[in-house]
């Protein structure tokens, strides 16, 4: 289905009303990634913490029974850049993620896998804990090792504290 309506994705509500789901897209990770230095993982972070707080602010936009989040461009992150967003907004509303040409065989296997885990969920129910996401991403540490490991948050070989 075909929908142009000028201005419309800058109001939610109305976005909201006129779509059966709409998915907006967040790309925290396209201003840096940690693939491409401290610097820019700094960058990307305080991209990411500022989008948490206006998507915060601006869920209820949506409607309680609307939202789908689309997550991100994942060939502008790594695979735990990728599991990180997916785990901060999901709102138990459903979580989109666009895969474009370009993406990893990591970053494959770590949806697949975060998706598998979305699928013994319910609607509602809270996003699966830092321990359950760094579990995955252990598991596809071991079959894709990172290229470099130096600025990640979980390193691999490293026990969970």
């Amino acid at each position: 289905k075909l929908f142009t309506r000028n201005r419309i994705a800058q109001n939610y509500t109305k976005l909201g009303a006129a779509m059966d789901v709409p998915v907006p897209m967040l790309y925290p990770y396209l201003t840096g990634t940690a693939d491409d230095g401290r610097k820019w993982r700094l960058l990307a972070d305080l991209a990411h913490w500022y989008f948490q707080i206006s998507m915060r602010l601006r869920i209820h936009e949506y409607g309680p029974d609307k939202p789908v989040l689309a997550i991100t461009n994942s060939a502008e992150c790594n695979a735990e850049e990728l599991l990180m967003q997916c785990n901060t907004y999901d709102y138990g509303l459903g979580i989109a993620v666009f895969l474009y040409h370009g993406t990893t065989e990591q970053q494959w296997a770590a949806c697949k896998r975060y998706g598998e885990l979305l699928a013994k969920q319910k609607a509602g129910d809270p996003a699966p804990s830092d321990a359950e996401v760094r579990n995955i991403l252990m598991r596809v540490y071991e079959e894709y090792p990172p290229k470099d490991p130096r600025f990640l948050k979980w390193k691999p070989g490293v026990s969970a504290r």
